[in-house]
């Protein structure tokens, strides 16, 4: 019911599935529904066909739903209606998880409890906890275990493809541990073999190993250590890395030629360039091609004049707008000529299946982030449409393209309300569910972040937050105040609040240590299962 639901809510339309409303403004709307077996089979990724039938018979039992066929002995054509609570998501799934509890007998409610009281048991000691986990870190069901309830010490995991099926979320102040859930998470995706990975580093947290906080001589190894083969990182301050005597990585550098008109679109509010300035550099592309910022550049105040009087360009605006495109000359990655293309070369590796961290230093430019992010992720969004767009017309499995996962940190220079609209990020999340493209968010100021992009986050994971930023994940969520009722019970750290798809309700969890033995755990992939 969770996947279908989600389906319909974002408008999918990549399965041969029908549906409508009915009743939609009642307090018990149904959802009709009208398609082959299979295609259910396959958004709720039932491995059997007995998990189709179990399905159907316990929603036919908590009198959800209603067979709508006029002939009911076909195995593949289904027509039917869910009767539910909401067309609100969250709403569904607390109400069924009520009447799944109601319905439930005296006998069944005592095997619950016998077996909470062993899981408690079992988690007694570190050693059984850390057992269990390995048992739900299953490649094959794409679960990975994320923590503990703080109240039973359940253990709480997720379901690694519903969560993709949306953009994410993790929010916290600075110590609440956001870093290493998110370091969890990403593990967990590359692991599971959920996804491929693309990972804007912005403060040189996740490819390598990094020092934890308040800890002298400790330190958390970084994704490379744990996946040696699977991961590769770009720096884009070579200089700054090399000096710490890390040499497995790969230099990133971008000339003037590789910077197309469009990318110069995406970063205008940050280089501050007007439409009439953008008018005017479409006149020198035209003239110039790849080279009209090298030519831009080079070119003195008579020769703009010269330019200007040839093909109908403003002299004033031509120069301002070299003056402005002198900021590119300052990024320390930024060279005239380059041997390749490290874009290419970035979209090559994502094709392979290999994980890519983009790392930028401390002391990078914020308009080095934002432009390589822009001029990557729209490179990513061409290809995908079109990848896209060949499976839809043959159906070819073979053809499907691979579940990418974008991560962006401090995410608001990039998708805060004065930009976001202007950069490839809108148009991401807006099309990520039809794209096999899923943003990862992270973020220490979430009411900085545009209210539209927020409200496409479907799984939200955060740590303890001020006023302001609890307001901002929180608005427009049915049964907020519920849920601000749970974060206010969050510790300063190691400690998070969870809700949206890809898991059952919203919980409050202790999150999983991210320590010597789970390295152990992630680097014997085969044997912990």
């Amino acid at each position: 019911m969770q996947e279908l639901l989600s389906y319909v809510l974002n408008y999918r339309e990549d399965l041969q599935l029908q549906y409508k409303w009915e009743d939609e403004d009642s307090n018990r709307p149904k959802l009709i529904v009208e398609t082959q077996r299979r295609f259910i089979q396959q958004l709720a990724h039932f491995e059997k066909q007995g998990h189709f039938y179990e399905a159907i018979n316990r929603l036919k039992d908590l009198n959800i739903f209603e067979d709508r066929r006029f002939h009911k002995r076909g195995k593949d054509y289904w027509y039917f209606a869910l009767r539910l609570w909401s067309k609100d998501q969250q709403i569904n799934l607390r109400e069924f998880d009520k009447e799944w509890q109601h319905r439930k007998t005296d006998k069944s409610k005592k095997l619950e409890h016998k077996k909470q009281l062993q899981l408690k048991k079992t988690n007694a000691t570190d050693d059984g906890y850390q057992s269990v986990f390995s048992r739900v870190d299953n490649i094959h069901q794409r679960s990975f275990a994320i923590g503990t309830e703080i109240d039973t010490n359940r253990i709480i995991y997720l379901d690694l493809d519903s969560i993709l099926q949306n953009s994410i979320g993790v929010f916290g102040n600075s110590g609440t541990g956001k870093t290493f859930l998110t370091r969890l998470l990403l593990s967990g995706l590359i692991h599971q073999q959920a996804s491929v990975n693309l990972i804007f580093d912005l403060h040189s947290e996740y490819g390598r190993e990094t020092a934890l906080q308040n800890q002298q001589f400790s330190t958390a190894k970084g994704l490379r250590h744990l996946f040696p083969n699977e991961v590769e990182i770009y720096v884009t301050d070579t200089e700054s890395v090399l000096c710490q005597g890390v040499l497995d990585i790969q230099e990133f550098y971008l000339s003037y030629d590789q910077i197309e008109l469009e990318d110069i679109k995406l970063v205008s509010h940050e280089l501050g360039i007007s439409e009439d300035n953008l008018d005017n550099a479409n006149i020198l592309y035209t003239e110039f091609g790849k080279s009209w910022i090298t030519q831009l550049l080079n070119m003195t105040n008579d020769e703009i004049q010269i330019f200007c009087q040839d093909k109908r360009g403003d002299k004033d605006s031509i120069m301002a707008l070299q003056r402005k495109l002198l900021r590119l000359d300052t990024l320390k990655n930024m060279r005239a000529v380059v041997p390749q293309n490290y874009i290419n070369q970035i979209l090559r590796s994502l094709e392979a299946g290999k994980n890519v961290v983009v790392e930028f230093s401390p002391q990078s430019d914020m308009l080095c982030y934002v432009l390589l992010a822009n001029m990557i992720c729209r490179r990513i969004h061409s290809y995908y449409v079109k990848k896209t767009e060949k499976f839809w017309h043959t159906k070819n499995q073979n053809d499907a393209p691979r579940r990418l996962v974008i991560t962006i940190e401090d995410a608001h220079y990039l998708l805060n309300s004065n930009t976001v609209r202007h950069t490839i990020f809108h148009t991401l999340i807006r099309q990520s569910w039809k794209l096999y493209i899923t943003l990862f968010v992270v973020e220490r100021y979430p009411s900085r972040i545009d209210k539209e992009v927020m409200s496409e986050l479907g799984t939200r994971m955060t740590g303890f937050l001020n006023p302001e930023d609890i307001d901002a994940i929180f608005t427009d969520v049915a049964g907020n105040q519920s849920l601000r009722s749970m974060m206010s019970r969050l510790n300063s750290s190691q400690q998070a609040l969870i809700f949206g798809y890809g898991i059952a309700a919203p919980v409050v969890l202790q999150t999983r240590s991210y320590d010597e033995k789970f390295y152990d755990q992630i680097s014997n992939r085969w044997s912990s299962i």
